[in-house]
C-alpha cells in the first residue's frame, strides 16, 4: 500500500479556507477512516483508533506548556485511494496536556472524484509516565606506581542517569581493599561510608596504591532529595609497574636541536629507585646520529661537546639541563643514549635516554572537497613545507598533471567555460610573483569521489628543489553537512536555523545548542560577534555551547578566513536537541579567489595578488582611492600618503610640535607627518620630509617598523643569513638592512623572485600588501 508524508496544514488551503472561499460547510462530511498515522514534533508516540476516530498524542513526562498542533503535526493516508488530504483546527489548535480533546478536520478528495469530503477527528494529548534514574554498567580505573587515583564526580555520573528523576546524590562503595592499596575518603577509609556528590568534586575519594594488582569494589547509588536507592556498577581498578623507571624521552623534527631538562632525569631515577639524583654519565651516540652538546648556542658556538667521562650535575655546574641534543643534518629516527645516573650516597642505576626525530613530511598538503565543488591551492600551505623542508623561502612550483579521470588543474578557474587557462607540467607557478601558485585551481571530473595525490616539485629562493604531493580527497556532500561559500577575507556568519534543520531532521526535536571543534588556523578561526580583524566579543573556544534561542546565540558565530587562504574548511560540530539528544554534524566553507575589487574600478586581474589588501584596507578606512572608485593601484606612492596610511592603521598619535619645513598645514598629509616625526618614526633630513617624493621600499621597510616600536611591539631580529638569498642586498643601504631582515624574518616581505629593490619606488598595491601582512600578524596586539 502507498504512503505519503504530509505536513499538517498546508498553507494554500489554509488560506483557502480561512477566506471562505470553500467553506467548510459546503464539504460532506463523510467521516471516513482516512488516516493512517499521526505524528508530531513534540510527541514521544502517537495513537490513531479508527473505530471512533480519534487520536491520542504522546508527550514526555517533563514537557511543559501546551502543544500547537498547526505546527509539527504530520499525517499519512492511503495514496492509492486518497488524492490528498490536510487538517484543519476550527476551534483552535492549543491542545492541553492531560485535557480535554481537540476537534480535528480532516478534508480529503478521493482519487477520480472531484467531491471533497471531512472526517471529523478528536485529539487529546497525554503525558508519559515518568521514568525512574538508573545506574549501571562498570567504571575502569588504572594507574602506574607510584601515583594515586583521585575519582571526580564525573567517575559516577557518567553511569547515572536522572530520567524524570532526582540527580545522584551520594554513593556508597563496598568490598575489601587489597594488599596492595586502599580506597580513602579524606584520611579514612571509604569502605561502608556515604559518599556525597560534595566530597567527589572535592578530589576526598582516592586510591593509594603499593605495588600492582587488580581489585574489584560494587558501588550503590542514591538519588538526591529522596535517598532512594537507584542501582549499582562495578569498580574496577588496576595497578601496574611503571614502564617509563629510567626512561627519559624527547621528540623533535628533523635538523632542530633540543634542550634536556634536569628535571625529567631526576623525576626518573626517583620513580625508579625512590632516592635522589646527584649527577648523570652519558655513552655518546652515534656521529650520524646526532651530537650532546654544553650550552649550545649554534653550530658554531657552545661551550663544550657533552663528554662520556664527565659528570653532569641535577643541581650544580655542569647542569644537565645546559645539555642540548643537535640531530645529525638529515637524520630522522630513534635514538638511544645509554646514561648512569648516582645519588648523593652512591647508589647508581642505568637509564635510557630515547630522542624521536621527526623526519620532515613533504606530503602533509592535503584538500577535501565535495563532489563537482573545485579546490583553490593556497601558496601558505606549499611555502611553509617548503621552508620546514628546505629553511628557505619558496620560489615556485611545477606539477604533475593527474588524469583525466580525476579531474583538471586550471588556471583562475571560475566556471567550466571560463577560466584563464589549463595548467601545464611546463609551467611554473610563483609564490609572490605571477602566474601565481594561489590562482591555481583543480576542478573534479563530474560525479567523481574518491581520493588520489597530484605529485609537485618545488624550488626555493636559493635553487634547492624537492618532490611533494597533494592529497586530494573528493567525496559525495553529507546530508547533515551545512555550507557557506564566501571569498577570500571575507567572515561568514552562521545561521541557526540551518543548525536547527539538520537538527529536527536527524533527531525528529529542535536544537537546544551546539559546540564546536576549532578549525585549523591556516584556514581561519570562529569568533563571536565578530565586526573587524581588532573588533569582536571573543574567539570561540572548542567545546563552549552556542544556543539557537539564548545566549551566547549561534547566529553571532562568524568564521574568518586566514589572511590570503583560499580553498575550503571543514568544522565538525556536536549538537544537542531540546530532550538532550546529540548528533554530529559538518560544516563545509569553501573560501574562494576574488577576480576583482569590490570598491575599485581599477583593481581586478591586474593586480590579482593585491584585491583582498586594497579591499581590506578600504573596508577598515586605512586607504582611501580617488573618490571616482579608482585607486592608481600600479602607481608609486608619496611619502606623506604614507605616513597618512601608517597613522589610520596603528592607530597614531602624538601631541606633536612644529613639522617639517616642507610640510604645509593645508597639506591633507600635515597631521600624519607631524604624529610620526613626533614619534621619532618620520625623521627626514636637513629640516624637511620631501613628502610628494615617490617612497622606496627600503624607506618603507624603516617607516614600517618603527611605527611597529610605537606601537610597543619589536619584530625579532634578523640576521645577515635573512637577506643572503636576495641578488641585491648590497644596494640597500646600511640603515634599511635592519628593517629588511626583520621583516623577511618575520614572513611579512618575500621579495620578487631573487631580489628586493631596495631602492625603486614601492606601488600602492604593493603598499596595501604589507601593511596587510602585518595588521592580520600582529592584530591581537594593535
Amino acid at each position: 500500500m502507498k504512503r505519503a508524508l504530509f505536513k499538517g496544514i498546508p498553507l494554500m488551503l489554509t488560506l483557502i479556507l480561512i477566506l471562505g472561499i470553500f467553506p467548510i460547510s459546503a464539504l460532506a462530511a463523510n467521516n471516513e477512516d482516512v488516516l493512517t498515522s499521526v505524528s508530531h514534533t513534540s510527541a514521544v508516540s502517537a495513537a490513531v483508533n479508527a473505530e471512533n476516530n480519534t487520536v491520542t498524542l504522546t508527550v514526555p513526562y517533563a514537557y511543559e506548556g501546551n502543544v500547537d498542533l498547526s505546527v509539527g503535526l504530520y499525517i499519512t493516508y492511503d495514496t492509492s485511494v486518497y488524492a490528498f488530504a490536510s487538517t484543519v483546527f476550527p476551534e483552535g489548535a492549543a491542545a492541553v496536556v492531560g485535557g480535554g480533546t481537540v476537534k480535528m478536520l480532516i478534508t480529503y478528495r478521493r482519487i477520480n472524484d472531484a467531491a471533497q469530503y471531512t472526517s471529523e477527528y478528536a485529539v487529546s494529548v497525554v503525558r508519559a509516565a515518568p521514568t525512574p534514574p538508573t545506574f549501571s554498567g562498570t567504571i575502569a580505573k588504572s594507574v602506574s606506581l607510584p601515583n594515586i587515583i583521585t575519582f571526580t564526580a564525573a567517575d559516577f555520573s557518567e553511569k547515572y542517569v536522572n530520567n524524570d528523576g532526582s540527580a545522584l546524590g551520594s554513593i556508597v562503595i563496598n568490598g575489601s581493599d587489597p594488599s596492595f592499596g586502599s580506597l580513602k575518603l579524606g584520611n579514612s577509609t571509604a569502605l561502608g561510608k556515604t559518599i556525597t556528590v560534595a566530597d567527589l568534586q572535592n578530589g576526598s575519594l582516592t586510591f593509594v596504591p603499593n605495588h600492582a594488582g587488580t581489585v574489584s569494589y560494587t558501588v550503590s547509588a542514591y538519588a538526591s532529595g529522596t535517598a532512594a536507592y537507584v542501582g549499582t556498577v562495578i569498580l574496577t581498578i588496576t595497578v601496574i609497574e611503571s614502564s617509563n623507571a629510567g626512561v627519559v624521552a624527547y621528540t623533535t623534527d628533523e635538523n632542530t636541536p633540543i634542550n634536556l631538562k634536569s628535571i625529567d632525569f631526576s623525576s626518573s631515577f626517583y620513580l625508579a629507585t625512590g632516592k635522589t639524583l646527584s649527577y648523570v654519565k652519558f655513552i655518546l651516540p652515534a656521529f650520524y646520529q646526532g651530537t650532546l652538546y654544553y650550552n649550545y648556542k649554534s653550530g658554531t658556538v657552545f661551550e663544550s661537546a657533552v663528554s662520556a667521562e664527565t659528570k653532569y650535575y641535577s643541581n650544580a655546574y655542569p647542569n644537565i639541563s645546559y645539555i642540548t641534543f643537535v640531530p645529525g643534518t638529515g637524520f630522522s629516527g630513534p635514538v638511544s643514549i645509554p646514561y648512569t645516573g648516582y645519588s648523593t650516597d652512591g647508589y647508581s642505576y642505568s637509564g635510557m635516554l630515547t630522542i624521536t626525530v621527526n623526519g620532515t613530511d613533504i606530503d602533509g598538503i592535503s584538500y577535501t572537497a565535495d563532489k563537482n565543488t573545485p579546490i583553490s591551492f593556497s601558496a601558505s600551505q606549499f611555502s611553509a613545507v617548503c621552508t620546514e623542508v628546505t629553511g628557505w623561502t619558496l620560489s615556485y612550483v611545477k606539477f604533475t598533471l593527474p588524469a583525466s579521470t580525476y579531474g583538471r588543474l586550471y588556471y583562475n578557474y571560475r566556471t567550466s567555460t571560463d577560466y584563464d587557462s589549463i595548467a601545464t607540467s611546463e609551467s611554473k607557478y610563483y609564490n609572490s610573483a605571477e602566474p601565481y601558485l594561489s590562482n591555481v585551481d583543480f576542478m573534479p571530473a563530474a560525479d567523481f569521489t574518491g581520493t588520489f595525490s597530484i605529485t609537485y616539485t618545488a624550488y626555493d629562493i636559493v635553487g634547492n628543489s624537492y618532490s611533494g604531493k597533494v592529497n586530494i580527497t573528493i567525496k559525495e556532500t553529507a546530508v547533515d553537512s551545512i555550507v557557506y561559500n564566501t571569498d577570500v577575507g571575507i567572515p561568514v556568519s552562521f545561521k541557526a536555523p540551518d543548525f536547527n534543520a539538520v537538527c529536527a531532521k536527524i533527531t525528529g526535536w529542535p536544537l537546544s545548542y551546539v559546540s564546536f571543534t576549532l578549525p585549523v588556523s591556516a584556514g581561519g578561526k570562529l569568533y563571536y560577534n565578530y565586526r573587524t580583524s581588532t573588533d569582536f566579543d571573543y574567539a570561540v573556544a572548542a567545546g563552549a555551547k552556542y544556543y539557537y534561542s539564548a545566549e551566547p546565540n549561534l547566529t553571532n558565530v562568524d568564521f574568518v578566513p586566514a589572511a590570503g587562504f583560499t580553498g575550503t574548511v571543514k568544522i565538525s560540530y556536536t549538537g544537542y536537541n531540546t530532550v538532550n539528544v546529540g548528533f554530529s554534524g559538518e560544516i563545509t566553507v569553501h573560501v574562494g579567489k576574488k577576480d576583482d575589487s569590490e570598491h575599485f574600478h581599477d583593481v581586478g586581474k591586474n593586480v590579482s595578488w593585491a584585491i583582498e589588501a586594497i579591499d581590506y584596507l578600504y573596508e577598515h578606512g586605512i586607504l582611501t582611492g580617488n573618490g571616482a572608485g579608482y585607486y592608481n593601484p600600479q602607481a608609486s606612492i608619496s611619502k606623506g600618503d604614507f605616513m597618512l596610511i601608517l597613522c589610520r592603521a596603528f592607530d597614531l598619535k602624538s601631541d606633536f610640535r612644529g613639522n617639517f619645513s616642507d610640510v604645509d598645514e593645508d597639506d591633507y598629509f600635515y597631521n600624519a607627518v607631524g604624529i610620526g616625526k613626533g614619534l621619532g618614526i618620520a625623521k627626514g633630513s636637513n629640516g624637511k620630509f620631501n613628502p610628494r617624493s615617490a617612497l622606496s621600499r627600503q624607506d618603507a621597510m624603516v617607516l614600517i617598523v618603527r611605527a611597529l616600536e610605537a606601537s610597543g611591539i619589536d619584530l625579532p631580529d634578523g640576521t645577515d643569513s635573512d637577506l643572503r638569498p636576495f641578488k641585491d642586498k648590497n644596494k640597500m643601504s646600511d640603515y634599511a638592512k635592519d628593517a629588511f631582515a626583520a621583516l623577511i624574518k618575520a614572513g611579512i616581505i618575500v621579495g620578487s623572485g631573487k631580489a628586493l629593490n631596495p631602492n625603486s619606488s614601492v606601488s600602492r598595491a604593493e603598499i596595501a600588501v604589507i601593511i596587510y601582512r602585518v595588521l592580520t600578524m600582529y592584530s591581537a596586539f594593535l
